[in-house]
């Protein structure tokens, strides 16, 4: 461990120096949607209330079990039954263990494109410097594990576009899909990640592979966004899916419809690269 330590005596320095600037830095989560969360997820509060105003109709209880991004309200509800650790603490937690985390794989990443150590490590401190790695942290949302999940699993891939080695992409499907667990938003990263694999290794040798990585990841989420809560909400008909799933669609805010929304969809999706 010593000598990972000073063979990456830069990083160490710079995720060290961020550690510090989050657990010292006078800042407070920025967001309304933490306090939400963790409300809810104490059982203080229904984090359904709101958008059960909006339709008019009455949603069920997710706040355990978001349908938009459940694993963080499912591990953050442990902790807080088990551990006795307040809601919003774990958030915290998790958010400052996934920015280091993401500075972690984005430097490795960089150093499977031949990057120096120096340049590498300088491409982290950006990374954690930016509103992505710095204020994200103070948001109280899923995104940066979510975001560090997404990373470590672009790794794999490389290390499978690079070696050819079929359980890199077994692994990298694993923690791709565990990242789409917490926050949905990381499917839109299968694009690029997809393009690069197809192009790198040709589907036509290796449509096995990309085939079962595929299942993988389709079985997965369907179990998580469409079964559980089909399970855990009780829902009598698709419509109940679809108000509680697409929640949103329904607050007083610009909405997309028609074509207006495939461009939007396909900008998400360009974005993405």
């Amino acid at each position: 461990m010593i000598s990972i330590i000073r063979e990456h005596n830069l990083l160490t320095l710079a995720l060290f120096a961020a550690l510090c600037l989050y657990l010292f830095l006078p800042l407070q989560l920025q967001a309304p949607e933490p306090y939400n969360y963790a409300t809810a997820i104490e059982g203080y509060f229904r984090n359904s209330a709101g958008f059960e105003l909006a339709q008019g109709q009455k949603l069920p209880d997710f706040g355990r079990y978001h349908p938009n991004h459940p694993l963080g309200h499912v591990l953050a509800g442990w902790a807080f039954d088990w551990l006795k650790i307040p809601a919003l603490s774990w958030m915290r937690f998790v958010n400052i263990l996934g920015a280091l985390f993401a500075g972690f794989f984005l430097y490795q990443i960089a150093l499977q494109f031949r990057l120096a150590k120096s340049l590498s490590t300088l491409t982290v401190c950006l990374f954690l410097a930016t509103n992505c790695g710095l204020f994200t942290v103070f948001s109280g949302e899923w995104h940066i594990p979510a975001l560090a999940l997404s990373l470590a699993a672009i790794l794999q891939f490389l290390d499978y576009a690079d070696k050819g080695t079929v359980r890199h992409l077994y692994y990298g499907s694993i923690l791709i899909t565990l990242a789409a667990c917490y926050h949905l938003v990381v499917i839109f990263f299968l694009v690029p990640i997809g393009g690069v694999l197809v192009f790198v290794r040709p589907i036509k040798k290796h449509w096995r592979e990309f085939l079962i990585a595929g299942l993988m990841i389709l079985l997965f989420l369907a179990i998580v966004y469409v079964v559980i809560p089909v399970v855990l909400f009780h829902f009598g008909s698709s419509e109940e899916f679809f108000r509680t799933f697409l929640m949103y669609k329904y607050l007083s805010r610009a909405h997309y419809d028609g074509f207006e929304w495939i461009q939007m969809a396909a900008r998400t999706a360009f974005h993405s690269f």
